[in-house]
């Protein structure tokens, strides 16, 4: 890992995302430096600006490779990196995984081996299904770090994301950038298994969310079903579920003009806080119709009573 006794000498601004204590992420903005580190962690560095478009010279397990913006740099735990020469001024992240916690991941998706090694020479610095894995991650990252009157990460607010995200990684990562790589979903079981979660969220999607039920009416592990959604459908099994608490939001919407939305995110079956319940219900609502439809509620409802208003008389 980069602990802070690294980071003396540093040009530019590094704080870190404390997800767990087994993972977190170290983001930099405007940072420059000459990096030689040595990690305990599996790291996956995503470069995403650097001044002047400069490229990278870095490096790792006596090899020498390049790094620009929309690369990533993979590191296992007990290999040491270096850059050649000071970097200059640029933006990145970097997501350290312990070793148990990646090895549990990857043993969860179908990995069999005891080590979980990086190919040689190194396959995955631009991989595309990484890059996005990495950028999903990152997207997912709390927004409060940098912001100067509080700086401190909210991330452990939202860590069923942040896992969810941290699977996907894993699973990609196990795919494509890893000696003995192999497609790790088995295409009968997981088409199986995902029909299974399905029909399950449909017909309990006004319960809590709760991967782990969702897996065993599925009949796999956690973290193996949120890779064939990932990976089959694009989206997590909590997404799916909220997904279907907006459409039939949509539908209480269009049988009920006139009934206020607290009232329908209750009968929907929305999820709420013991305190302030239907006030909570009606902004988890609005968040995920954005989200999801890209509309609120109200202008969804206001564009229902316009289209039924100009539609034409029966027999007319």
């Amino acid at each position: 890992m980069a602990d802070r006794n690294q980071l003396d000498g540093v040009e530019g601004d590094i704080r870190f995302h404390h997800v767990t204590p087994e993972l977190w992420v170290m983001e930099a903005r405007r940072c420059a430096h000459r990096w030689v580190v040595f990690h305990e962690t599996y790291s996956f560095c995503l470069v995403e600006h650097v001044a002047d478009g400069v490229l990278i010279d870095w490096r790792y397990n006596h090899r020498l490779y390049v790094a620009d913006p929309g690369h990533a740099m993979l590191m296992q735990p007990g290999e040491l990196h270096a850059n050649v020469q000071r970097t200059p001024p640029g933006d990145f992240v970097v997501i350290q995984v312990a070793e148990g916690l990646l090895k549990k991941v990857a043993g969860e998706l179908g990995w069999r081996f005891p080590e979980v090694n990086i190919k040689h020479p190194h396959a995955g610095t631009d991989h595309p299904a990484l890059l996005g894995a990495l950028r999903r991650f990152r997207a997912g990252l709390c927004s409060d770090l940098f912001r100067p009157h509080r700086g401190r990460c909210t991330c452990g607010r939202s860590l069923p994301d942040h896992l969810e995200n941290l699977t996907y990684l894993v699973g990609v990562f196990i795919e494509h950038c890893v000696e003995r790589a192999k497609e790790i979903v088995a295409p009968g079981r997981g088409a199986a298994a995902i029909r299974k979660a399905i029909r399950y969220l449909r017909q309990h999607y006004r319960e809590p969310y709760d991967l782990n039920r969702v897996a065993a009416a599925a009949g796999c592990t956690p973290h193996y079903l949120d890779h064939l959604f990932a990976s089959e459908l694009g989206i997590p099994p909590r997404t799916y579920q909220n997904r279907i608490l907006v459409a039939k939001t949509c539908d209480a919407l269009v049988a009920a003009p006139h009934k206020p939305l607290q009232l329908i995110a209750h009968e929907v079956g929305w999820p709420g806080r013991p305190r302030d319940q239907d006030v909570d219900r009606a902004n988890l609502v609005i968040r995920h119709f954005r989200k999801t439809l890209g509309t609120t509620p109200h202008a969804f409802r206001a564009g229902v009573e316009r289209l039924l208003r100009s539609a034409p008389e029966p027999g007319a």
